[in-house]
């Protein structure tokens, strides 16, 4: 017998003879080495990305409506994932889970994986990596219902293998944090460290309903709109001050006010009838009952998109941010321009932008 085998099989004490080591003390000791080689190269690749899906969702159940995978098996697949690393990963909360301290760890290394397997895929002439899996992008519902939603169907029909979770807040999610993948905000980001690019302008006007006007008259904005109706956005993604300013007036002259912090509730109550509200430029493209007005007054703002540095080297992500570029290209339309665009009026030529 070698040296090695040796003092796998014996016990040594300088002081007393070789004994033998029984059986139960051999089963101790390899349970022992296994505990102390728990590590990530143990571990199945699928069972990483499900847990970086599960840290990046609000819950397992919004982790079980991007993979399609039932609630109980991830909360199974989880509980073997932390048996096999021996480490507690996630705490489930009232309201959805939370990473623990190892958890916050482990996500940064799989995050680290996810990348360099897709820079390699790409460094092995693979030139569509990484396509499959799912993309949050965050942003406001204004521009999630209005604009993003409706030109999603071409993105899927490029992309059948990407799963794009469009997570519309009037908050500002953490791209850093990855609280989503990709964010679309009104506000410059703040964040040192984070990718920002100028999508362009969102523009915003009053509009009324066809059976409004014809109820209650065309509005005159000179005036404080007194003897009409407002429907208006809790927190409305550019322009508050302005906006403000004029309900107040409005409001002191006696006019009556419906608040939503639903963009789509907003423009449903206007196309029914209910009221003015600041819509984008490009809602009568929406419903034809909508009209607007243009001697309202009109908001206009930036549009960023941002995203960490690292996510945009993973393949899916990289096509979506390309496709949302895409989507508010002043060459394709003129809504997102510089200048604003009244609805009804030509088209002014990109290079006016």
């Amino acid at each position: 017998m070698n040296q090695s085998l040796l003092k796998k099989n014996l016990m040594v004490d300088k002081n007393r003879p070789l004994v033998p080591v029984t059986a139960a003390e051999k089963s101790a000791l390899r349970s022992t080495d296994r505990n102390q080689a728990r590590g990530l190269g143990d571990v199945d690749w699928k069972a990483l990305k499900l847990f970086m899906t599960v840290a990046r969702s609000d819950s397992l159940r919004s982790a079980a409506e991007k993979t399609g995978q039932a609630h109980n098996t991830i909360s199974r697949k989880i509980a073997a994932l932390e048996e096999n690393l021996g480490r507690v990963l996630i705490t489930r909360t009232h309201d959805g889970v939370r990473l623990t301290a190892e958890g916050q760890k482990l996500l940064a290394e799989v995050e680290r994986m996810d990348v360099v397997l897709s820079e390699f895929a790409r460094a092995l002439g693979n030139s569509d990596p990484d396509t499959a899996g799912s993309v949050d992008l965050g942003l406001t519902e204004v521009l999630g219902a209005f604009w993003i939603a409706p030109a999603v169907a071409g993105f899927q029909k490029d992309n059948p293998k990407i799963t794009l979770n469009l997570k519309t807040t009037s908050d500002l999610l953490d791209v850093l944090r990855m609280e989503v993948d990709i964010g679309i905000q009104c506000q410059r980001p703040t964040a040192s460290g984070a990718i920002m690019r100028r999508l362009g302008c969102l523009h915003m006007m009053p509009f009324a309903s066809k059976s409004y006007l014809a109820a209650r008259g065309t509005p005159d904005f000179s005036t404080a709109l007194g003897d009409h109706s407002l429907v208006l956005l809790e927190t409305p993604p550019i322009g508050a001050a302005e906006l403000d300013s004029c309900v107040n007036a409005a409001v002191d002259a006696g006019a009556s006010t419906m608040r939503t912090p639903s963009g789509a509730a907003q423009l449903w109550a206007v196309a029914s009838g209910a009221g003015i509200g600041w819509l984008p430029n490009f809602a009568g493209q929406i419903s034809p009952e909508l009209v607007a007005l243009h001697d309202g007054m009109r908001l206009s703002g930036d549009l960023w998109l941002t995203y960490h540095p690292d996510a945009g080297r993973i393949g899916r992500i990289r096509r979506t941010i390309d496709w949302i570029v895409a989507s508010f290209d002043p060459a394709k339309t003129p809504w997102f321009r510089d200048q604003f665009t009244n609805p009804g009026d030509p088209f002014p030529p990109a290079s006016s932008n």
